[in-house]
């Protein structure tokens, strides 16, 4: 049975999408994130979280330019390739805070709560709301 992500193990995928080598398919994902995590999730449960789904839409659509003759420009490309592709992933993700953050402010200036209020400290402990 699949297991429910956590923050954590979304994270971790994401991370492997980042460094992944070779041709990309959800079975991979899924196969490779069992070994090195020891997860047992499937395809859908991946799927349905965004920062993957965002992730694996980026590695899949990216297509590599011829590799250069000399290793340490090949080596370089590569690394120029990942930063370019979680670039896109940490734009993508900053779009949708953006779009989150909008819709929280206009309905709390609905419920007539202030900006003060929303900026108040937590008291104590913050909650931590990526654990089950």
């Amino acid at each position: 049975m699949a297991k429910h992500l956590i923050e954590k193990d979304i994270n971790n995928v994401v991370q492997l999408l980042t460094h992944w080598e070779g041709k990309l398919t959800w079975k991979k994902l899924v196969d490779k994130f069992h070994y090195e995590c020891g997860i047992q999730t499937t395809r859908q449960t991946l799927a349905d979280h965004e920062k993957i789904k965002t992730a694996y839409d980026a590695i899949k659509k990216h297509d590599p330019k011829a590799v250069p003759k000399s290793p340490t420009l090949a080596m370089a490309q590569k690394t120029i390739e990942k930063q370019n592709i979680l670039i896109g992933v940490y734009e993508k993700n900053i779009a949708r805070y953006e779009e989150q953050f909008s819709r929280w402010l206009y309905n709390a200036k609905k419920s007539n709560v202030t900006i003060e209020r929303l900026n108040m400290a937590v008291p104590g402990k913050p909650i931590d709301t990526t654990e089950e």
